[in-house]
C-alpha cells in the first residue's frame, strides 16, 4: 500500500475543460485543497459539542456513461435529529436500521434513544453539458465533482471516502490521510478526514504530482496536467508565500497537506 498526496477544498465551483482534444484550450484553472482555515480555539474555551456522525463513501465510476455509482453508510448518534438531502441523486435503496424505506428529496430523521444506521445505493450522472460542469464532470479525461452529488447532512459528518478510479488517474479529496492500492485496471483510494465537514469534493485525472515540504510533517503538493507541469513550480512558490502571510496574521497552518489542483 502506498501513501499518496492527499487534501481538502474551499469548494470553488469553476468550470472544467478536462478533455483538450475536444474543447479549445482555456486559461489555467485551479482548485486548492487544503485544510478548512478555522481559527484554532483553546480547549478550555471551547463548547462542547455532541458527536458528530459518521458518513462512510464508497464510489465507483463508469466514465463513459458519465456515470457516478456509489453507497452511503452513516452512523448518526443516539438523541441527533438530522435531515439528509438527495437532490440530484437517483436513489436505489435507503435502509434505516435495516429496514427499506421509501424517499423524497429530503429525509427527515427525529432523535432516536440509539444509535440510527442509515444504508443508500445511488447514483447519478454529469454529461458535461454547461449545466452540469457547475456542480460535476465524469469524463474518461477527468472526474470532478464539487456539488451535491453524494448524499448530505444538515450537520457536519466526520467523513471516511474510498474511491475506484482508472489506474492512471491520481485523486484528491479532503483528508489527512490518504492511501490506495492498485489491482488490474483499478486504484482504490481511501481517504480519510478526521475533522467535520458538511461535504467533500472529489477530483481525479491523469495528473502529474509534485511536492515539497512547508513545515514540519507538512507538505505541498501539486497536481498538473503533463502540458502544464512547468508552471506547477511557481503556483507552489507562490502558495509558499501565501501560507507564511497567513500564518503571520493568524498563526501556525493546522494541517499536514496543502494542495494546488488544476482543474
Amino acid at each position: 500500500m502506498r501513501k499518496q498526496p492527499w487534501h481538502p477544498s474551499n469548494n470553488s465551483a469553476t468550470r472544467k475543460s478536462w478533455n483538450r482534444r475536444k474543447h479549445a484550450r482555456l486559461p489555467l484553472c485551479l482548485l486548492l485543497f487544503f485544510g478548512l482555515l478555522i481559527l484554532s480555539v483553546p480547549a478550555s474555551a471551547a463548547t462542547p459539542r455532541p458527536a458528530p456522525p459518521r458518513h462512510q463513501l464508497d464510489i465507483a465510476f463508469d466514465l463513459h456513461s458519465h456515470r457516478l455509482i456509489g453507497t452511503s453508510r452513516i452512523i448518526i448518534p443516539a438523541q441527533t435529529p438530522v435531515t439528509i438531502s438527495l437532490a440530484n441523486l437517483e436513489i436505489m435503496q435507503f435502509d434505516l436500521d435495516g429496514v427499506t424505506l421509501q424517499t423524497a428529496e429530503q429525509v427527515v430523521l427525529p432523535p432516536a434513544l440509539q444509535d440510527q444506521h442509515v444504508a443508500i445505493r445511488f447514483h447519478t450522472t454529469y454529461a458535461g453539458n454547461q449545466a452540469d460542469t457547475l456542480n460535476g464532470l465524469i469524463d474518461p479525461s477527468g472526474i470532478a465533482l464539487t456539488g451535491l452529488w453524494h448524499p448530505r447532512l444538515d450537520t457536519p459528518c466526520r467523513y471516511a471516502l474510498t474511491a475506484a478510479i482508472p489506474k492512471e488517474f491520481a485523486a484528491i479529496s479532503e483528508a489527512e490521510e490518504i492511501s490506495d492500492t492498485v489491482a488490474g485496471n483499478i486504484r482504490t483510494v481511501r481517504f480519510l478526514f478526521e475533522h467535520p465537514l458538511p461535504s467533500l469534493n472529489f477530483v481525479a485525472g491523469p495528473y502529474v504530482v509534485e511536492e515539497e515540504p512547508i513545515g514540519p510533517g507538512q507538505t505541498l503538493y501539486s497536481y498538473f496536467f503533463a502540458e502544464d507541469r512547468e508552471l506547477a513550480a511557481g503556483y507552489r512558490k507562490k502558495t509558499i508565500e501565501y501560507l507564511k502571510r497567513y500564518q503571520e496574521l493568524v498563526g501556525p497552518y493546522p494541517y499536514k497537506r496543502f494542495s494546488i489542483v488544476e482543474n
